[in-house]
């Protein structure tokens, strides 16, 4: 079932396509769904809702080496020391995959393989005064480079810096995130959703890989 935003141009693909989803589980894996309730505070609402027709998604992309280690990022516009994993916007009638290859090739420059499409994230954000709701989704994915390749992001005042880290490193910077205060509370509580999910839906691939060279 599609999902659709009352106030989007007419022309804008819905924000979950359940016939997109399904042509992209063919071809990289069944997704996990997820779905969260978030509360807005003024900035986030600014941030997402009031923005709402730049984009109808965004992608998520884990980007891993063959040791495992996972890319992270920070851009200059962050309080020192957050960093996190990739994410970008999908336009309003730009299709998911060609989503996903367009911002890597922004936010990193490399030349990436589709693991695994991870997961499908819906949220619904809520403001009070006065009473708001909206809705976005992450769709997520595994991406895996060559451990030689070297990230080379176009745009350097979008992209600050271009880290390393384990994957059991991951729940550290969900927790950074849910630590900040200010006027980044609640975008780092959204935010460390998905390193949330993506560590577990890593983790899990990790381990049937295990128990199947076991067997």
């Amino acid at each position: 079932m599609a999902s659709r935003e009352s106030g989007d141009p007419p022309n804008t693909r819905p924000m979950v396509s359940e016939r997109e989803v399904e042509d992209l589980a063919a071809l990289y894996g069944r997704p996990a769904r997820r779905h969260f309730c978030i509360d807005l505070d003024d900035y986030l609402l600014d941030m997402r809702a009031r923005r709402r027709g730049d984009r109808r998604a965004e992608v998520l992309f884990a980007v891993t080496r063959p040791s495992g280690r996972v890319l992270i990022h920070s851009k200059p516009r962050y309080p020192q020391g957050v960093h996190r994993l990739f994410t970008g916007g999908i336009n309003p009638n730009e299709s998911v995959v060609d989503a996903l290859f367009r911002e890597v090739a922004e936010e990193t420059g490399l030349a990436c393989r589709v693991e695994r499409f991870l997961a499908v994230c819906t949220y619904a954000f809520h403001h009070p005064e006065p009473v708001r709701r909206y809705c976005f989704a992450s769709y997520m994915f595994h991406l895996v480079i060559a451990d030689e390749d070297v990230p080379s992001p176009r745009d350097l005042t979008e992209i600050g810096q271009i880290g390393e880290i384990a994957l059991e490193g991951l729940p550290a910077i969900a927790s950074h995130l849910r630590s900040l205060q200010g006027s980044r509370a609640a975008w780092g509580i959204w935010r460390a959703i998905g390193h949330d999910i993506v560590y577990e839906q890593l983790t899990q691939q990790s381990s049937m890989r295990l128990q199947a060279a076991a067997a």
